[in-house]
């Protein structure tokens, strides 16, 4: 919700013409996108390394450049929970679908969920 209410923000202070490039942009990506995985789906890293601690983080707002381009080019995306790395922390995978196969994406995740024993409380502190 918070990236929507930026969004609307930024679409006002932004010059027309650059908020068409990107919107043209977006669209170019989801097509492409949808065009190579065609009714398949995409399993993708969620990020490049194991989450954060709670309350902590990367100190690398670059590192979220696994998340962005799918949900900025508007595909459909499910998370899954894989269970916990050697470190005790959250894994995950998103799942990427082509425009309009939201439903794949979460039967996959439903899948996967099953097959890995999903969602797990983070270990220690």
């Amino acid at each position: 919700m918070r990236s929507l209410v930026i969004g609307e923000v930024l679409e006002k202070l932004l010059p027309k013409s650059l908020v068409r490039r990107l919107a043209t942009a977006a669209h170019t990506a989801a097509d492409e996108v949808t065009a190579i995985i065609g009714d398949g789906l995409l399993l993708h890293p969620t990020m490049p390394a194991v989450a954060p601690r709670h309350g902590a983080s990367t100190g690398q707002p670059w590192r979220t450049n696994a998340v962005a381009p799918f949900s900025l080019a508007g595909l459909p995306v499910t998370q899954a929970p894989l269970g916990l790395g050697s470190a005790g922390l959250p894994l995950g995978v998103q799942i990427v679908g082509g425009m309009g196969n939201d439903h794949l994406t979460i039967a996959a995740a439903l899948e996967l969920e099953r097959a890995f024993g999903g969602w797990a409380p983070p270990r220690g502190n």
